[in-house]
């Protein structure tokens, strides 16, 4: 199994409530060995927390803070009839997903079927883009996907983690690809329907 090491992108990556630590922002009690109070009592979002790579499915060069990004498990939503899993995509800076290191990775694993929800972060919320292959999922519903993932997770805790159903909007990969390239203000969202 693995161990942290001196990776700590989490503790600036996601929101903390019980700290009042918006996302984004280092968490005040992340320290050069990690964090400050690991010995101690922390909020199950610091404990409860492992990423993908941490629990060995992703290559030792995909550790978040080698690669800009953050892979987690978010849920499953089922299409036609089938559980897919849908993963979690925190990034770093905006747009880390497309690095050297991360982009050949997904490239493979959305032509094999998996499902991405890229999270960019701002301040105050965030605003998610999902990743597909149009080829496997050519009736991906969005609002299916956003409405079953949030009925799984509770909302008073999605709200206090600043994630509104209204930020959310689906890509195929091959959209999100051009929507980054081309330098498009990513601060506004493109709104599918």
């Amino acid at each position: 199994m693995r161990s942290c090491g001196n990776c700590r992108l989490c503790c600036k990556a996601f929101p903390i409530p019980a700290f009042d630590k918006p996302r984004g922002i280092w968490c005040k009690h992340a320290c050069d060995k990690g964090c400050a109070i690991h010995n101690q009592d922390r909020p199950p979002v610091c404990t409860d927390f492992r990423c993908v790579w941490l629990d060995g499915d992703l290559p030792e060069k995909m550790r978040p803070d080698k690669c800009g990004c953050i892979f987690w498990v978010i849920g499953q939503f089922e299409y036609s009839g089938e559980p897919v899993a849908l993963y979690g995509i925190q990034q770093s800076h905006p747009a880390a997903w497309l690095g050297k290191k991360v982009k050949p990775i997904l490239d493979v694993l959305v032509k094999e079927g998996f499902v991405f929800q890229i999270v960019k972060n701002h301040l105050d919320h965030a605003t998610f883009h999902f990743l597909y292959s149009r080829a496997i999922y050519p009736l991906f519903d969005r609002a299916a996907v956003v409405a079953k993932v949030q009925s799984d997770m509770d909302l008073e805790k999605l709200k206090k983690a600043g994630v509104a159903p209204a930020d959310q909007a689906a890509m195929t990969y091959e959209e999100a690809l051009e929507y980054f390239r081309n330098g498009i203000n990513t601060e506004g969202c493109p709104k599918r329907t």
